[in-house]
Protein backbone atom coordinates (compact mmCIF):
# COMPACT_ATOMS: atom_id res chain seq x y z
CA UNK A 1 0.00 0.00 0.00
CA UNK A 2 2.79 2.68 1.03
CA UNK A 3 4.67 2.01 -2.63
CA UNK A 4 1.40 2.68 -4.75
CA UNK A 5 0.68 5.77 -1.69
CA UNK A 6 4.50 6.35 -3.19
CA UNK A 7 3.76 6.05 -7.12
CA UNK A 8 0.98 7.85 -7.18
CA UNK A 9 2.27 10.97 -6.11
CA UNK A 10 5.29 10.81 -8.56
CA UNK A 11 2.86 10.60 -11.32
CA UNK A 12 0.32 13.22 -10.26
CA UNK A 13 1.35 16.47 -7.74
CA UNK A 14 0.72 20.37 -7.04
CA UNK A 15 1.57 23.36 -5.21
CA UNK A 16 -1.94 24.78 -4.87
CA UNK A 17 -5.25 24.91 -4.01
CA UNK A 18 -3.99 22.33 -1.52
CA UNK A 19 -7.46 22.26 0.16
CA UNK A 20 -7.24 18.71 1.30
CA UNK A 21 -4.72 18.53 4.27
CA UNK A 22 -6.18 21.10 5.63
CA UNK A 23 -10.24 20.44 5.28
CA UNK A 24 -11.73 20.97 8.64
CA UNK A 25 -9.51 24.86 8.95
CA UNK A 26 -11.29 25.20 5.52
CA UNK A 27 -14.63 24.42 6.76
CA UNK A 28 -14.33 26.27 9.26
CA UNK A 29 -14.16 29.15 7.37
CA UNK A 30 -10.26 29.20 7.64
CA UNK A 31 -9.57 29.37 11.07
CA UNK A 32 -6.02 29.02 12.02
CA UNK A 33 -4.69 30.59 15.52
CA UNK A 34 -8.14 30.63 17.27
CA UNK A 35 -8.24 26.64 17.63
CA UNK A 36 -6.15 23.53 17.92
CA UNK A 37 -5.10 21.78 14.65
CA UNK A 38 -2.22 19.99 13.58
CA UNK A 39 -2.47 22.41 10.18
CA UNK A 40 -2.51 25.60 12.55
CA UNK A 41 0.07 24.80 15.08
CA UNK A 42 2.66 27.39 15.46
CA UNK A 43 6.04 25.57 14.49
CA UNK A 44 8.64 25.70 12.23
CA UNK A 45 6.99 23.99 9.55
CA UNK A 46 3.33 24.70 9.82
CA UNK A 47 3.54 28.16 10.79
CA UNK A 48 7.05 28.90 9.16
CA UNK A 49 7.04 27.08 6.04
CA UNK A 50 10.30 25.37 6.82
CA UNK A 51 10.71 22.19 5.71
CA UNK A 52 12.86 21.04 8.11
CA UNK A 53 11.12 20.91 10.91
CA UNK A 54 8.71 18.66 8.78
CA UNK A 55 10.29 15.41 10.56
CA UNK A 56 9.54 16.05 13.98
CA UNK A 57 6.27 18.12 13.28
CA UNK A 58 3.80 15.26 14.47
CA UNK A 59 2.11 14.28 11.26
CA UNK A 60 0.17 11.05 10.39
CA UNK A 61 0.74 8.79 7.88
CA UNK A 62 -2.27 9.62 5.00
CA UNK A 63 -2.83 9.63 1.63
CA UNK A 64 -5.78 12.92 0.53
CA UNK A 65 -7.78 12.66 -2.47
CA UNK A 66 -9.23 15.53 -3.23
CA UNK A 67 -11.40 16.71 -6.55
CA UNK A 68 -12.76 19.86 -6.29
CA UNK A 69 -14.67 22.26 -8.52
CA UNK A 70 -14.99 25.75 -7.88
CA UNK A 71 -16.56 28.60 -10.38
CA UNK A 72 -16.65 33.03 -9.87
CA UNK A 73 -18.03 35.43 -12.28
CA UNK A 74 -18.89 38.97 -11.89
CA UNK A 75 -17.61 42.37 -13.02
CA UNK A 76 -15.55 43.13 -10.17
CA UNK A 77 -12.28 42.47 -11.52
CA UNK A 78 -9.15 44.38 -13.28
CA UNK A 79 -9.82 46.20 -17.13
CA UNK A 80 -7.81 43.27 -18.64
CA UNK A 81 -9.33 39.93 -16.98
CA UNK A 82 -12.37 37.55 -17.79
CA UNK A 83 -15.47 38.04 -16.69
CA UNK A 84 -15.95 34.12 -15.01
CA UNK A 85 -12.80 31.51 -13.78
CA UNK A 86 -13.76 27.82 -13.77
CA UNK A 87 -11.16 25.48 -12.34
CA UNK A 88 -11.81 21.57 -12.37
CA UNK A 89 -9.36 19.27 -10.52
CA UNK A 90 -7.95 16.91 -8.07
CA UNK A 91 -5.08 16.82 -5.61
CA UNK A 92 -3.42 14.26 -3.98
CA UNK A 93 -1.21 14.41 -1.26
CA UNK A 94 0.70 11.83 0.63
CA UNK A 95 2.79 11.65 4.26
CA UNK A 96 5.13 9.16 5.15
CA UNK A 97 7.29 8.45 7.80
CA UNK A 98 10.68 6.88 7.63
CA UNK A 99 11.95 6.37 10.75
CA UNK A 100 15.43 7.10 10.55
CA UNK A 101 15.39 8.38 6.89
CA UNK A 102 12.71 10.93 8.21
CA UNK A 103 9.39 11.96 6.97
CA UNK A 104 8.41 12.55 3.36
CA UNK A 105 5.45 14.50 2.12
CA UNK A 106 4.31 14.22 -1.78
CA UNK A 107 1.48 16.37 -2.88
CA UNK A 108 0.22 16.43 -6.58
CA UNK A 109 -2.56 18.47 -8.96
CA UNK A 110 -4.04 18.46 -12.19
CA UNK A 111 -6.04 21.72 -12.53
CA UNK A 112 -8.41 22.46 -15.63
CA UNK A 113 -8.97 26.24 -16.03
CA UNK A 114 -11.81 28.04 -18.72
CA UNK A 115 -11.57 31.61 -18.72
CA UNK A 116 -14.52 32.76 -20.18
CA UNK A 117 -15.38 36.18 -22.12
CA UNK A 118 -11.72 36.98 -21.02
CA UNK A 119 -10.88 40.40 -22.55
CA UNK A 120 -8.09 41.09 -24.59
CA UNK A 121 -5.57 39.63 -21.80
CA UNK A 122 -2.94 36.97 -23.35
CA UNK A 123 -0.84 36.52 -20.33
CA UNK A 124 -1.73 33.87 -17.39
CA UNK A 125 -0.94 36.92 -14.68
CA UNK A 126 -1.48 40.26 -16.33
CA UNK A 127 -1.42 42.13 -12.89
CA UNK A 128 1.63 41.91 -10.60
CA UNK A 129 2.78 45.76 -10.27
CA UNK A 130 4.41 45.80 -13.17
CA UNK A 131 3.15 47.73 -15.59
CA UNK A 132 3.36 45.73 -18.52
CA UNK A 133 0.54 44.07 -20.76
CA UNK A 134 0.31 42.36 -23.36
CA UNK A 135 -3.28 42.19 -25.13
CA UNK A 136 -4.99 41.38 -28.88
CA UNK A 137 -8.05 43.08 -29.81
CA UNK A 138 -10.83 40.18 -29.25
CA UNK A 139 -12.48 38.83 -25.93
CA UNK A 140 -12.69 34.92 -25.98
CA UNK A 141 -12.32 31.95 -24.11
CA UNK A 142 -8.92 30.90 -22.37
CA UNK A 143 -8.45 27.46 -21.22
CA UNK A 144 -5.17 26.49 -19.13
CA UNK A 145 -4.69 23.18 -18.30
CA UNK A 146 -1.82 20.80 -16.54
CA UNK A 147 0.21 19.28 -13.62
CA UNK A 148 2.03 19.95 -10.54
CA UNK A 149 4.56 17.69 -9.06
CA UNK A 150 6.71 18.32 -6.21
CA UNK A 151 7.62 17.18 -2.37
CA UNK A 152 8.91 17.87 0.95
CA UNK A 153 11.53 16.00 2.82
CA UNK A 154 12.89 16.32 6.86
CA UNK A 155 15.38 14.80 8.52
CA UNK A 156 17.11 14.79 11.69
CA UNK A 157 21.02 14.93 10.51
CA UNK A 158 22.15 15.42 14.18
CA UNK A 159 20.96 15.15 18.07
CA UNK A 160 18.61 17.87 17.85
CA UNK A 161 19.76 19.76 14.15
CA UNK A 162 17.09 18.91 10.78
CA UNK A 163 17.90 19.53 7.53
CA UNK A 164 14.62 19.84 4.96
CA UNK A 165 14.42 19.80 1.33
CA UNK A 166 11.15 21.21 -1.36
CA UNK A 167 10.97 20.98 -4.85
CA UNK A 168 8.34 21.38 -7.24
CA UNK A 169 7.32 22.10 -10.76
CA UNK A 170 4.20 22.94 -12.31
CA UNK A 171 3.75 23.36 -16.30
CA UNK A 172 0.76 24.64 -18.34
CA UNK A 173 -0.34 24.47 -21.92
CA UNK A 174 -3.10 27.78 -22.64
CA UNK A 175 -4.98 28.05 -25.57
CA UNK A 176 -7.56 31.47 -26.44
CA UNK A 177 -10.05 30.17 -28.74
CA UNK A 178 -10.17 33.35 -31.16
CA UNK A 179 -8.38 35.69 -33.66
CA UNK A 180 -4.85 35.40 -33.14
CA UNK A 181 -5.53 31.97 -31.44
CA UNK A 182 -2.22 32.29 -28.91
CA UNK A 183 -0.45 29.36 -27.54
CA UNK A 184 0.97 29.69 -24.11
CA UNK A 185 3.80 28.03 -22.21
CA UNK A 186 4.10 28.31 -18.49
CA UNK A 187 7.11 26.85 -16.63
CA UNK A 188 7.25 27.01 -12.73
CA UNK A 189 9.83 25.71 -10.94
CA UNK A 190 10.56 26.22 -6.77
CA UNK A 191 12.87 24.74 -4.49
CA UNK A 192 13.76 25.57 -0.61
CA UNK A 193 16.13 24.56 2.06
CA UNK A 194 16.27 24.40 5.51
CA UNK A 195 17.51 24.10 8.69
CA UNK A 196 16.13 23.86 12.27
CA UNK A 197 17.38 23.88 15.40
CA UNK A 198 15.79 22.82 18.97
CA UNK A 199 16.83 23.56 22.41
CA UNK A 200 13.86 22.07 25.01
CA UNK A 201 10.86 24.11 24.65
CA UNK A 202 12.44 26.62 21.86
CA UNK A 203 13.49 26.01 18.00
CA UNK A 204 15.01 28.15 15.28
CA UNK A 205 15.20 27.46 11.64
CA UNK A 206 16.17 29.27 8.55
CA UNK A 207 15.38 28.78 4.90
CA UNK A 208 16.20 29.70 1.41
CA UNK A 209 14.18 29.12 -1.45
CA UNK A 210 14.35 29.85 -5.55
CA UNK A 211 12.10 30.20 -7.79
CA UNK A 212 11.98 30.12 -11.92
CA UNK A 213 9.00 31.36 -13.75
CA UNK A 214 8.81 31.32 -17.83
CA UNK A 215 5.74 32.23 -19.75
CA UNK A 216 6.18 31.79 -23.61
CA UNK A 217 3.23 32.88 -26.39
CA UNK A 218 3.17 31.83 -29.91
CA UNK A 219 0.24 33.84 -31.97
CA UNK A 220 -0.20 33.59 -35.58
CA UNK A 221 -3.01 33.73 -37.91
CA UNK A 222 -4.18 30.73 -39.74
CA UNK A 223 -4.42 32.21 -42.91
CA UNK A 224 -1.11 33.66 -42.37
CA UNK A 225 -2.64 36.97 -42.51
CA UNK A 226 -0.54 39.83 -40.44
CA UNK A 227 -2.05 39.91 -36.42
CA UNK A 228 -2.56 43.01 -34.49
CA UNK A 229 -1.35 42.70 -30.74
CA UNK A 230 -0.65 45.53 -28.20
CA UNK A 231 2.71 45.93 -25.83
CA UNK A 232 1.33 48.21 -23.03
CA UNK A 233 3.32 50.47 -21.04
CA UNK A 234 1.34 51.32 -18.14
CA UNK A 235 -2.41 51.89 -18.44
CA UNK A 236 -2.61 54.27 -21.14
CA UNK A 237 0.57 54.30 -23.44
CA UNK A 238 0.82 51.05 -25.77
CA UNK A 239 3.16 50.17 -28.96
CA UNK A 240 0.97 47.75 -31.59
CA UNK A 241 2.56 44.85 -32.80
CA UNK A 242 1.78 43.61 -36.25
CA UNK A 243 3.73 40.60 -37.94
CA UNK A 244 2.07 36.94 -39.75
CA UNK A 245 3.81 35.12 -36.36
CA UNK A 246 4.37 36.74 -32.98
CA UNK A 247 6.42 35.36 -29.67
CA UNK A 248 6.43 37.36 -26.28
CA UNK A 249 7.74 35.84 -23.57
CA UNK A 250 7.96 36.72 -19.71
CA UNK A 251 10.85 35.55 -17.37
CA UNK A 252 10.58 35.71 -13.61
CA UNK A 253 13.18 34.63 -10.83
CA UNK A 254 12.86 34.89 -7.23
CA UNK A 255 15.48 34.66 -4.29
CA UNK A 256 13.69 34.67 -0.80
CA UNK A 257 15.68 34.32 2.94
CA UNK A 258 13.48 32.92 5.67
CA UNK A 259 14.06 32.84 9.67
CA UNK A 260 11.74 31.37 12.07
CA UNK A 261 11.54 30.98 15.79
CA UNK A 262 9.18 28.96 18.33
CA UNK A 263 8.10 27.67 21.66
CA UNK A 264 6.16 25.34 23.32
CA UNK A 265 6.13 24.37 26.34
CA UNK A 266 3.70 21.48 25.88
CA UNK A 267 1.30 22.53 28.64
CA UNK A 268 -0.74 25.90 27.73
CA UNK A 269 1.42 28.37 25.71
CA UNK A 270 3.21 27.99 22.28
CA UNK A 271 4.25 31.08 20.06
CA UNK A 272 5.45 31.41 16.26
CA UNK A 273 7.71 33.74 14.64
CA UNK A 274 8.29 34.23 11.13
CA UNK A 275 10.53 36.86 8.95
CA UNK A 276 10.75 36.37 5.44
CA UNK A 277 12.98 38.71 2.64
CA UNK A 278 12.63 38.51 -0.95
CA UNK A 279 14.11 39.57 -3.95
CA UNK A 280 12.43 38.93 -7.59
CA UNK A 281 12.66 40.43 -10.69
CA UNK A 282 10.33 40.50 -14.26
CA UNK A 283 11.58 40.76 -17.98
CA UNK A 284 9.06 40.94 -20.82
CA UNK A 285 11.04 39.81 -23.88
CA UNK A 286 9.66 39.79 -27.63
CA UNK A 287 11.94 40.10 -31.01
CA UNK A 288 12.47 42.90 -32.53
CA UNK A 289 14.66 41.91 -36.59
CA UNK A 290 14.72 38.15 -35.19
CA UNK A 291 16.94 39.45 -32.03
CA UNK A 292 14.77 38.50 -28.23
CA UNK A 293 14.97 41.94 -27.06
CA UNK A 294 14.42 43.09 -23.15
CA UNK A 295 11.44 46.04 -23.94
CA UNK A 296 10.86 46.10 -19.62
CA UNK A 297 12.17 45.00 -16.27
CA UNK A 298 10.53 45.14 -13.04
CA UNK A 299 11.97 44.59 -9.41
CA UNK A 300 10.36 43.97 -6.68
CA UNK A 301 11.37 43.51 -2.82
CA UNK A 302 9.29 42.68 0.02
CA UNK A 303 9.90 41.97 3.62
CA UNK A 304 6.83 39.33 5.36
CA UNK A 305 6.68 39.29 9.11
CA UNK A 306 4.71 37.66 11.55
CA UNK A 307 3.86 36.75 15.09
CA UNK A 308 0.99 34.81 16.67
CA UNK A 309 0.13 33.08 19.78
CA UNK A 310 -1.86 30.69 22.01
CA UNK A 311 -2.94 29.72 25.30
CA UNK A 312 -5.10 26.91 26.54
CA UNK A 313 -6.73 28.54 29.32
CA UNK A 314 -8.34 25.41 30.22
CA UNK A 315 -10.15 21.82 28.32
CA UNK A 316 -12.48 24.39 27.15
CA UNK A 317 -11.09 27.37 26.03
CA UNK A 318 -8.05 28.61 24.03
CA UNK A 319 -6.99 32.57 23.08
CA UNK A 320 -5.27 33.64 20.46
CA UNK A 321 -3.24 36.39 18.84
CA UNK A 322 -1.88 37.11 15.83
CA UNK A 323 -0.05 40.66 14.62
CA UNK A 324 2.16 41.24 11.22
CA UNK A 325 3.99 43.40 9.35
CA UNK A 326 3.77 43.04 5.34
CA UNK A 327 5.95 45.64 2.67
CA UNK A 328 6.26 45.06 -1.55
CA UNK A 329 8.55 47.99 -3.31
CA UNK A 330 8.60 47.75 -6.47
CA UNK A 331 9.86 49.67 -9.91
CA UNK A 332 9.44 49.05 -13.57
CA UNK A 333 11.62 50.57 -16.43
CA UNK A 334 11.39 50.66 -19.56
CA UNK A 335 14.60 48.81 -20.47
CA UNK A 336 15.30 49.75 -24.55
CA UNK A 337 15.11 53.47 -23.66
CA UNK A 338 16.17 53.09 -19.68
CA UNK A 339 13.66 55.09 -18.47
CA UNK A 340 11.49 54.67 -15.28
CA UNK A 341 8.19 54.96 -15.93
CA UNK A 342 6.48 53.18 -12.49
CA UNK A 343 6.92 53.47 -8.75
CA UNK A 344 4.90 51.56 -6.16
CA UNK A 345 5.07 50.82 -2.37
CA UNK A 346 2.52 48.81 -0.61
CA UNK A 347 2.06 48.19 3.37
CA UNK A 348 0.08 45.94 5.57
CA UNK A 349 0.48 45.99 9.23
CA UNK A 350 -2.74 43.91 11.01
CA UNK A 351 -3.50 42.67 14.22
CA UNK A 352 -6.04 40.37 15.52
CA UNK A 353 -7.39 38.19 18.33
CA UNK A 354 -9.08 35.05 18.35
CA UNK A 355 -10.49 32.24 21.16
CA UNK A 356 -12.73 28.76 20.83
CA UNK A 357 -14.92 27.39 23.16
CA UNK A 358 -15.79 23.57 23.72
CA UNK A 359 -19.99 23.51 24.61
CA UNK A 360 -22.36 20.64 24.88
CA UNK A 361 -19.65 17.86 26.32
CA UNK A 362 -16.74 19.00 24.18
CA UNK A 363 -19.72 18.49 21.44
CA UNK A 364 -19.74 22.08 19.85
CA UNK A 365 -16.92 23.88 19.30
CA UNK A 366 -17.14 27.50 18.62
CA UNK A 367 -14.53 29.46 17.75
CA UNK A 368 -13.73 33.37 15.93
CA UNK A 369 -10.75 34.89 14.89
CA UNK A 370 -10.97 39.13 14.15
CA UNK A 371 -8.50 40.99 12.84
CA UNK A 372 -7.81 45.17 11.67
CA UNK A 373 -5.08 45.64 8.71
CA UNK A 374 -3.85 49.43 8.50
CA UNK A 375 -2.95 49.28 4.38
CA UNK A 376 -0.94 52.15 2.61
CA UNK A 377 0.26 52.39 -0.75
CA UNK A 378 1.87 54.98 -3.10
CA UNK A 379 2.07 55.01 -6.18
CA UNK A 380 4.17 57.19 -8.91
CA UNK A 381 2.84 55.96 -12.80
CA UNK A 382 5.52 58.30 -14.49
CA UNK A 383 4.40 57.33 -17.81
CA UNK A 384 0.57 58.10 -16.87
CA UNK A 385 1.17 61.10 -15.27
CA UNK A 386 -0.57 59.81 -12.34
CA UNK A 387 0.82 59.70 -8.50
CA UNK A 388 -1.29 58.94 -5.40
CA UNK A 389 -0.93 58.48 -2.20
CA UNK A 390 -3.60 56.85 0.17
CA UNK A 391 -4.26 54.38 3.39
CA UNK A 392 -7.31 52.51 4.82
CA UNK A 393 -8.23 50.43 7.52
CA UNK A 394 -9.78 46.58 6.63
CA UNK A 395 -11.72 44.35 8.79
CA UNK A 396 -11.53 40.97 8.92
CA UNK A 397 -13.88 38.56 10.85
CA UNK A 398 -14.45 34.36 11.00
CA UNK A 399 -16.82 32.50 13.08
CA UNK A 400 -16.42 28.19 13.12
CA UNK A 401 -18.79 25.93 14.49
CA UNK A 402 -17.74 21.94 14.45
CA UNK A 403 -20.78 20.20 15.65
CA UNK A 404 -20.30 16.34 17.05
CA UNK A 405 -23.19 14.85 15.46
CA UNK A 406 -22.61 11.14 16.14
CA UNK A 407 -19.13 9.39 17.26
CA UNK A 408 -18.27 9.16 13.67
CA UNK A 409 -20.29 12.39 12.32
CA UNK A 410 -19.15 16.11 12.76
CA UNK A 411 -20.80 19.27 11.06
CA UNK A 412 -18.84 22.38 10.76
CA UNK A 413 -19.67 25.75 9.48
CA UNK A 414 -17.49 28.78 8.63
CA UNK A 415 -18.49 32.41 7.99
CA UNK A 416 -16.38 35.11 6.88
CA UNK A 417 -16.68 39.16 6.97
CA UNK A 418 -14.99 41.53 5.36
CA UNK A 419 -15.36 45.53 4.84
CA UNK A 420 -13.00 48.05 3.48
CA UNK A 421 -13.02 51.90 2.30
CA UNK A 422 -10.86 51.19 -0.59
CA UNK A 423 -8.94 48.06 -2.84
CA UNK A 424 -6.20 49.50 -3.70
CA UNK A 425 -5.50 46.78 -6.13
CA UNK A 426 -9.13 46.69 -8.21
CA UNK A 427 -10.19 50.29 -7.26
CA UNK A 428 -13.46 49.15 -5.52
CA UNK A 429 -15.20 51.75 -2.55
CA UNK A 430 -17.22 50.06 0.45
CA UNK A 431 -15.98 46.61 -0.94
CA UNK A 432 -17.92 44.21 1.54
CA UNK A 433 -17.34 39.93 1.35
CA UNK A 434 -19.56 37.39 3.03
CA UNK A 435 -17.61 34.07 2.37
CA UNK A 436 -20.18 30.70 3.13
CA UNK A 437 -18.13 27.49 4.53
CA UNK A 438 -20.40 24.32 5.35
CA UNK A 439 -19.02 20.97 5.57
CA UNK A 440 -19.26 17.34 7.17
CA UNK A 441 -16.03 15.09 8.41
CA UNK A 442 -17.66 11.21 7.92
CA UNK A 443 -14.99 8.66 9.60
CA UNK A 444 -16.16 5.66 7.42
CA UNK A 445 -14.06 3.23 8.66
CA UNK A 446 -11.05 3.06 11.33
CA UNK A 447 -8.42 3.82 8.11
CA UNK A 448 -10.92 6.40 5.92
CA UNK A 449 -12.66 9.49 6.27
CA UNK A 450 -14.78 11.56 3.90
CA UNK A 451 -14.84 15.46 3.84
CA UNK A 452 -17.19 17.08 1.77
CA UNK A 453 -17.66 20.79 1.89
CA UNK A 454 -19.68 23.74 -0.45
CA UNK A 455 -18.09 27.21 -0.29
CA UNK A 456 -19.92 30.34 -1.34
CA UNK A 457 -18.21 33.69 -1.72
CA UNK A 458 -19.73 37.10 -2.56
CA UNK A 459 -18.27 40.97 -3.35
CA UNK A 460 -19.62 43.62 -3.89
CA UNK A 461 -19.15 47.38 -3.79
CA UNK A 462 -21.12 50.90 -3.58
CA UNK A 463 -20.51 51.39 -7.40
CA UNK A 464 -22.62 47.84 -7.93
CA UNK A 465 -19.50 46.10 -8.95
CA UNK A 466 -20.09 42.37 -7.70
CA UNK A 467 -18.01 39.16 -7.70
CA UNK A 468 -19.51 35.53 -6.89
CA UNK A 469 -18.12 31.94 -6.54
CA UNK A 470 -19.29 28.50 -5.52
CA UNK A 471 -16.84 26.00 -4.58
CA UNK A 472 -17.84 22.12 -4.21
CA UNK A 473 -14.90 19.90 -2.68
CA UNK A 474 -14.79 16.29 -2.16
CA UNK A 475 -11.53 14.65 0.35
CA UNK A 476 -10.90 11.08 1.11
CA UNK A 477 -8.19 10.30 3.91
CA UNK A 478 -6.73 7.20 3.36
CA UNK A 479 -5.03 6.82 7.58
CA UNK A 480 -2.02 4.33 7.67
Amino acid sequence: MKQLILSIVFVLITNQMFYSQDYKLHSLGGLSYSVENISSNLDIYHFGKNPAWLANSNENDILDIAPYYNDEWGNYSYKFAPFSTRNIGSNFITIYNLGDAGTFKGFANYNYQTRRENYRALTYESYNGEAYFFTDTTTGTTNYSGPTIGFSHGIEIYQNLFLGLEGNYQILDGLKNIYTYPISLLRNVNSKVGLAYKIQNFSAGIDYSYNSFQERIEASDVNLLTIQTYLWRGETNRIELRDQNQEFKIIKNSNSLGLQLAYNNNFNTCLGFSAKYSNSNTSFIYPISNIETEDGYSNFEEIHIKLQGKYKFDRQMLLGFSSGYFQNSSWTQNSIKNLLIWEWNYSDTHLGFGSSYKLFNNNLLSAFEYEIHSIKTDSSKYIDGKSSSLSNFLHKLKLGFDYNLMEETSLLFGYNFLFCNHDFTKGGSDLVVHKFTFGTIYHYSSEIIFAPEIENVSYKTNNSRYKNSLGLYFNIRFLQ
